[in-house]
C-alpha cells in the first residue's frame, strides 16, 4: 500500500527494474497511455479552475443538451474559469466540434463524471496488471489481474486470472 500515486509509481519502478534484471519482464515493449483518477470530490469537480488541458473527463450518464453520451471520454482542450466552462474535444477527438461544458451546472455535483490525468505506460511480457474499471463487454472487472504474455505489432496479449486469453490494441 502506498499513500500517494507518486510513491506508488516510484515503488513500482524499483520493482520493475529488478524484474527486468532477473529476466522476468522481457521482450519488445508496448508504449501506451493509461488514465489515473484525479480523485476529485464532487465539489472539486464542479470548479472549472481544477481542470487542466490534457486531462480526460469520463461521463457516467448521458447529457443530451451538450451532446454527451454515457461512457464518453473527452479530453480537456481549454479551461475558461471566468465563464465557468471547461472546453472539451468533440466526439472522436474532433477539435472542430468542441463542447463548452459547465461542470458546476451539469454532471459533476451528482457524480456523473470522473476526471483523469493521462500517464504513459510500458508493457512487456511478464508484466502483471490489474483492471481498475469494469468493462463488461470484454468481461473485465475491477481489481482482477492479468499477465502480459506478449507484445507484437501494436497489440498486447494477456492471460487473465480466470484462464481466458485476451488481445488488445
Amino acid at each position: 500500500m502506498a499513500p500517494s500515486h507518486e510513491l506508488r509509481k516510484d515503488i513500482n519502478g524499483h520493482i520493475r527494474e529488478r524484474l527486468e534484471r532477473e529476466g522476468r519482464i522481457h521482450g519488445p515493449a508496448f508504449q501506451g497511455q493509461r488514465l489515473v483518477s484525479q480523485g476529485f470530490t464532487n465539489a472539486e469537480k464542479a470548479l472549472p479552475a481544477n481542470y487542466a488541458p490534457g486531462e480526460v473527463v469520463s461521463f457516467h450518464r448521458q447529457y443530451k443538451r451538450i451532446g454527451i453520451e454515457k461512457g464518453d471520454e473527452r479530453r480537456v482542450v481549454e479551461v475558461d474559469p471566468a465563464n465557468g466552462k471547461v472546453i472539451l474535444e468533440g466526439p472522436n477527438g474532433n477539435l472542430k466540434k468542441t463542447v463548452g461544458w459547465e461542470p458546476e451546472k451539469i454532471g459533476s455535483r451528482s457524480g456523473g463524471a470522473e476526471v483523469y490525468k493521462v500517464e504513459g505506460i510500458e508493457l512487456r511480457a511478464g508484466d502483471r496488471i490489474y483492471w481498475t474499471r469494469n468493462d463488461r463487454g470484454l468481461g473485465l472487472f475491477n481489481s482482477r489481474t492479468a499477465e502480459v504474455t506478449g507484445v507484437k505489432g501494436g497489440r498486447v496479449s494477456f492471460l487473465l486470472e480466470d484462464g481466458r486469453k485476451l488481445e488488445l490494441e
